[in-house]
């Protein structure tokens, strides 16, 4: 901020006018704080979407009040690009010195393994407070929330890849039935259904239930269903024999424009469903892409994960099944698996030939930092593409 050069008349004030905003602005300045350049650690929780709303800004005012924050965050973006592209089985030694890739390269295996640490804790957020409790957490920078949001990142993206399907693009919302888990109240049975997005992204979603009775009172779930995964998004409570919810900004977190929403892919939860939202697999539509790394057209491959992934002696271990209609249809194709972690930010784990499956699961191992555990469930942020294989060396 440039100051008054001392006892400048300013234009259109009085003298006394003038004096007391030279001394208003005076001491703004004198009381204003340094505001420091952000770390490159913090530059990459920023770049990962991994901080609250407070910190972010904190770190936007460094780099408008610094240069080299500015390069700095350039440089950062960078070397977080090749760690992120390049396998976890290929990665470099770190020295332990203090140079730039080696800092970047700390804070983002520790922001990897923070995100798999919360991952079982992002279910039961997701289970007990739903989609504004996720939002306002991730806001807050609570490390189950961002877990939590990079899991529906994901799952959005499978939700996008089959709504881009012939059928479901002609049909949009005009086929199907919701699916219903645990248990109607005696005689009750669900009558319709309509759901669409609004125009400010709204999902929107009413529910009639026919029964011989009043069901005012009864609490009751939305989801959305895909496969064998079924994703809360809100509670609800009957009103006479109708439930409605209201998700705010489900369009553009889904990537999903307004209009019908297909029935098929909703999930109503009442009472005793729990078994029904612990999938025993999980079903993986991996988009097929060509030679540059782009989409070809609109294909997709099936596969399965199962059960939910170990570690231990530093390594992660992916059970993957591979149907054989994917196996004959990408004989010569790659599978890669990345891991998300937040706001578009992935972790490449590495590619496996599908042609070393057969009808037979295959293990998949991986390096990994983060300490032994079983059952982890990063099932929900591991995201698959199949990818030609390079042709061989002349």
């Amino acid at each position: 901020m440039s100051n008054p050069e001392p006892n400048t008349p300013i234009d259109g004030l009085s003298p006394e006018a003038a004096a007391l905003l030279e001394a208003w602005i005076m001491s703004l300045c004198a009381g204003a704080a340094a505001v420091p350049q952000p770390e490159p650690e913090r530059l990459v929780e920023y770049l990962a979407g991994a901080l609250s709303a407070e910190q972010l800004r904190a770190v936007e005012r460094g780099l408008v009040e610094h240069a080299s924050g500015r390069a700095t965050l350039r440089e950062v973006r960078t070397i977080l690009d090749g760690l992120q592209d390049a396998p976890l089985r290929d990665r470099l030694q770190q020295s332990g010195d203090r140079t730039l890739f080696n800092r970047v390269a700390d804070a983002w295996t520790q922001l990897l393994g923070s995100r798999v640490e919360a991952a079982p804790r992002a279910n039961e957020f997701w289970l007990s407070r739903g989609w504004s409790a996720v939002r306002e957490g991730v806001a807050a920078g609570t490390a189950e929330a961002h877990a939590a949001w990079a899991a529906f990142q994901v799952f959005a993206e499978q939700l996008q890849v089959q709504l881009r399907g012939p059928r479901l693009a002609a049909a949009r919302g005009t086929v199907g039935r919701p699916r219903v888990l645990g248990t109607l109240p005696a005689g009750a049975e669900v009558e319709s259904v309509d759901a669409e997005i609004l125009d400010d992204g709204t999902l929107r979603v009413v529910v009639r239930l026919q029964c011989p009775g009043d069901l005012t009172g009864t609490r009751a779930f939305l989801g959305v269903a895909w496969g064998e995964t079924v994703w809360p998004l809100a509670a609800g409570v009957v009103q006479g024999v109708t439930v409605e919810w209201s998700v705010a900004a489900f369009g553009p977190a889904a990537g999903l424009g307004a209009g019908a929403f297909p029935r098929e892919y909703i999930a109503l939860v009442f009472s005793g469903a729990e078994q029904g939202l612990s999938p025993r697999r999980l079903l993986m539509l991996a988009p097929v892409l060509d030679e540059s790394g782009a989409p070809a057209g609109h294909r997709t491959a099936t596969l399965y994960v199962l059960p939910e992934p170990t570690a231990a002696g530093g390594a992660l271990s992916i059970p993957v099944a591979v149907p054989l209609e994917t196996r004959s249809a990408y004989r010569n194709h790659d599978l890669r698996l990345d891991l998300m972690v937040g706001a578009g930010e992935c972790q490449r784990l590495g590619e496996w030939p599908l042609g070393q499956w057969d009808d037979q699961p295959q293990t998949l191992t991986v390096p990994w930092p983060g300490p032994a555990a079983t059952g982890l469930p990063v099932v929900s942020l591991l995201r698959a593409t199949l990818r030609p294989q390079a042709p061989p060396a002349a």
